[in-house]
């Protein structure tokens, strides 16, 4: 029993002797609640030096270091990240028992590690010391451009006996310190809908939701150009500036359209170079661009002028004209595409146009028949647009309109040229004009009619073709 009694107080010498003496055991650092600072990758940059802001680096050791036991603080930078030279003696503190001191001294701030030598000295430690780095004001030179590729710096805040140069405390552990992230984000870009009104030959839209008569206002973007908790190169909330910008190209059918705009930003006249481009791009500067809000488009046509159905696409480019992280770059090459031919809106008919390509007026020799089928529960009214189609470019010439009445849902109709189009439009029959030849534009206030026309005379036929959809 003697034995026992003495072998378990030897042990627990030896154990205090262990503590006493500094061996080694496991400590663990913390930062920033294992959280990395994020820094925006649109001013990366290889060797692009990146300030840090207030804050602390801790390790909590588990070893005991009494007077004369000295040791080193190694701040450790992984991926080829360095030091930039802006640390002090001051930059590391080291707290423990009351009447214990601890005296810094800054050993080297530059390279992959930075290194202090803490003299102890006063009463006999008690507890375990805490460490503390303060990265205040320090840069860091991230050589790889390990930011702009979205990647990680890792931290390791080591302690090593002075004498010997081993590592006190076991746990030698890698914390997450820097990392890239966007500042800059495309949240929303939502699509937007109008409907052209064949009721005013479609000319205006159907007035709904953000939509006028002249406009169409439905669809809009959210971008945010100053991700939260994202800090650019000098330590401090990242955000675009008015020397950054974002352009806005769309393109499509920009016949009708007059102007577009974002926003309150300028509106953008259609000019002719753009229609010839089917393209045009509005600039918005950074610094006026709204953070994270809802922006729309408007969309103005001047409600004159025949409109086509069609999809309007949309591509967003972000232009970087900020300095990036390294002052030597003498141009930014972290301009990027946000979304690149995104559907900006769609507009549909609320009903339906067929152009029947060939007809002939010449009642004498010829009987032209229009045959049509309203699939729809939908009762629609039926207009007749007639031209001329001559044998060259000369262009056609508009004889007139017709309101034929109205088609019912479910429902057929046969429409005689000469006597149902011609003759109330006081045409002279037979018409022999360009041979007799004619084209026939029809607007049916009702979605999904389909139909057929047919030339004939009593000897022949020249065939059935369907009906063409015009718009």
């Amino acid at each position: 029993m003697r034995f026992n009694r003495l072998t378990s107080l030897a042990l627990c010498l030896g154990v205090v002797f262990l503590i006493m003496t500094g061996s080694a055991v496991a400590g663990t650092t913390s930062f920033n609640s294992g959280n990395a600072l994020k820094y925006a990758k649109e001013v990366g940059a290889v060797n692009g030096v990146y300030t840090l802001p207030a804050m602390m680096v801790n390790r909590t050791m588990n070893v005991i270091r009494s007077t004369g036991q000295n040791f080193f603080v190694d701040a450790v930078l992984d991926s080829g990240a360095k030091w930039n030279g802006t640390f002090t003696s001051g930059s590391v503190s080291v707290t423990g028992a009351a009447g214990v001191t601890y005296t810094p001294t800054l050993i080297t701030g530059t390279g992959v590690t930075a290194t202090f030598l803490i003299t102890v000295g006063g009463v006999t430690e008690s507890q375990y010391p805490v460490v503390a780095l303060n990265i205040s004001g320090v840069t860091v030179k991230d050589v790889n451009n390990i930011i702009g590729t979205s990647g990680t710096i890792n931290i390791t805040l080591q302690t090593r006996d002075s004498a010997t140069g081993n590592v006190v405390d076991q746990n030698v552990d890698q914390v997450p310190f820097m990392v890239g992230a966007y500042g800059v984000t495309l949240d929303k870009l939502s699509a937007g809908a109008a409907v052209i009104d064949v009721a005013t030959g479609r000319k205006k839209f159907v007035v709904n939701t953000n939509v006028t008569t002249t406009t169409d206002g439905s669809a809009y973007v959210q971008i945010t150009k100053a991700a939260s908790g994202v800090l650019g190169f000098g330590g401090t909330q990242f955000s675009l500036v008015t020397a950054d910008s974002l352009d806005f190209i769309i393109t499509g059918d920009l016949s009708g359209i007059t102007y577009i705009q974002i926003g309150s930003n300028p509106a953008v006249a259609v000019d002719s170079t753009a229609l010839a481009a089917s393209s045009i791009k509005l600039t918005v500067d950074g610094g006026t661009w709204l953070n994270g809000t809802s922006t729309y488009f408007t969309i103005g046509v001047i409600g004159n002028t025949v409109l086509n159905t069609r999809v309007l696409n949309i591509t967003i480019n972000l232009n970087m004209v900020q300095p990036d992280s390294n002052p030597a770059d003498t141009a930014n090459a972290n301009d990027r595409n946000l979304t690149s031919n995104s559907t900006l809106t769609t507009w549909t008919l609320n009903g339906t146009v067929l152009v029947a390509h060939w007809v002939n007026g010449n009642n004498a020799a010829l009987n032209s028949r229009l045959y049509l089928w309203n699939k729809s529960s939908v009762t629609g009214m039926i207009t007749i647009d007639v031209y001329t189609l001559p044998a060259s470019t000369a262009g056609s010439t508009k004889l007139g309109t017709i309101d034929y009445g109205s088609l019912m849902g479910s429902s057929a109709v046969n429409i005689k040229l000469a006597e149902d189009i011609l003759n109330p439009l006081a045409v002279t029959l037979p018409y022999t004009d360009n041979g007799g030849n004619l084209t026939l534009v029809i607007t049916i206030r009702a979605t999904g009619v389909t139909g057929i026309s047919q030339t004939f005379s009593s000897g022949f036929a020249y065939g059935t073709y369907p009906l063409q959809a015009g718009n």
